[in-house]
């Protein structure tokens, strides 16, 4: 009987140490729960995207279609904010921008106002970012790298006009204190177009040199249109070069491209004969533009009827006399005569009535010619010289009966006796 009491003291005894046993265990178990919880209930948020566009161009068109025939449902300036709902239209499209050819989608927006519509994603951008540029003019231009210029309060030098073939040249040069601009616009019909900006000093040495070129290359089964622009600084003595591909020809767009739409390359720039200084004298850069024809600056030689103290003189510049370039009698049609040179020669033109003048460009129209040129004025009166004469400003437009010469610029003279 005591054996059996010994052995059941015995098993309560293992008993209670057990479960002793097991409550510390558990007891620590829960003391590092809490620190595993906290661990994983750590949550990073993703910050919210900014979806606020604004207009890069003056003012924008809210269109109720992600296109350009969609109705325009509203205008707004570049303050106005534009919530982009993250909805875009399906293609992308190609919209020339102030000069600068854009392929972009439609992006659909809310106004400030709580309208819904599409804007084209190519005229806005977010705040900070970079994209757009400024109008693109005849006479004022910013360009990267070459610069901003305003040549309309600068000294218009003339016009040339070249032909060749499919090609067409226009060249327009103007001057301001010790500079000179010479813009060349060259369009070779459905093949393409370039245009070249020049910045030179007093002697025509380049200082910069920007080059645009959209050429269309339909030699392939898939046509490839192809943009360039390229700067030449011949003072930092670096070259900038950025180029642009579209799948649309020049013509089937809104406006031609000036500027090309990419990222620029710089490379140092590889010295060419074309930099170099050119020697010519003030007078000779003055009439540079008027080829073929040149300075006159000797009138020996000629006929009687150029003597008898009656004759008009033209010239490049209203004040500088240096710069002759027609030399004529006082008469009318057909008895007035006329010279010019070309290659160091003089060359004789007789006058014959102008066929058809338009009076809307000028109120003297005269003609003269040879058996090589046609020589036309446009003139209107311009005031007097200091004796009273009358003066004219207006142009001259020399063509050659082979077709080679077409030159038309600016010209200033004076008839007395």
């Amino acid at each position: 009987m005591k054996n059996n009491s010994l052995l059941l003291k015995l098993c309560i005894l293992c008993a209670i140490l057990m479960m002793i046993s097991c409550g510390s265990d558990t007891k620590e178990k829960t003391k590092t729960t809490p620190t595993t919880s906290n661990e994983t209930e750590k949550i990073t948020e993703t910050p919210k995207a900014n979806n606020t566009f604004y207009a890069w161009v003056d003012n924008i068109n809210v269109r109720d279609a992600a296109s350009t025939k969609g109705k325009v449902i509203g205008t707004y300036t570049s303050e106005d904010a534009l919530e982009f709902s993250g909805t875009k239209s399906d293609s992308k499209e190609i919209i020339v921008l102030r000069g600068v050819a854009y392929d972009d989608y439609w992006l659909k927006i809310t106004t400030k106002d709580n309208k819904v519509g599409w804007v084209y994603g190519g005229a806005v951008h977010q705040k900070g970012d970079t994209k757009g540029n400024d109008i693109i003019t005849k006479d004022k231009f910013d360009f990267n790298h070459f610069g901003k210029f305003d040549v309309s309060s600068w000294t218009d030098l003339g016009i040339t006009r070249r032909e060749g073939g499919d090609a067409e040249t226009v060249t327009n040069s103007y001057l301001k204190g010790n500079q000179i601009i010479e813009i060349e616009k060259t369009d070779v019909g459905e093949y393409g177009y370039y245009h070249t900006y020049r910045l030179m000093d007093a002697k025509r040495k380049l200082l910069k040199e920007r080059t645009f070129s959209f050429n269309a290359d339909a030699g392939d089964s898939k046509p490839k249109m192809e943009l360039t622009e390229t700067v030449k600084d011949f003072i930092s003595k670096k070259e900038y070069t950025r180029t642009q591909t579209l799948s649309e020809h020049f013509m089937q767009l809104n406006a031609r491209p000036q500027m090309v739409n990419g990222t620029w390359e710089e490379a140092e720039l590889i010295p060419t004969e074309k930099a170099a200084t050119t020697e010519e004298t003030p007078l000779a850069q003055k009439t540079a533009f008027a080829k073929p024809m040149e300075v006159i600056n000797s009138l020996k030689g000629l006929p009687n009827e150029f003597s008898d103290g009656c004759n008009c003189s033209f010239r490049t510049h209203p004040k500088d006399f240096d710069t002759m370039l027609v030399f004529g009698t006082f008469q009318d049609a057909p008895k007035a005569k006329a010279v010019i040179q070309i290659n160091g020669k003089l060359v004789m033109l007789n006058s014959k009535k102008p066929e058809n003048p338009n009076h809307k460009l000028g109120e003297i129209h005269k003609h003269y010619y040879n058996d090589a040129y046609d020589l036309k004025f446009t003139l209107t009166k311009d005031g007097t010289d200091d004796g009273g004469g009358t003066q004219y400003a207006g142009t001259a437009h020399l063509t050659s009966k082979d077709g080679k010469v077409n030159t038309t610029i600016n010209i200033f003279g004076g008839c007395g006796c």
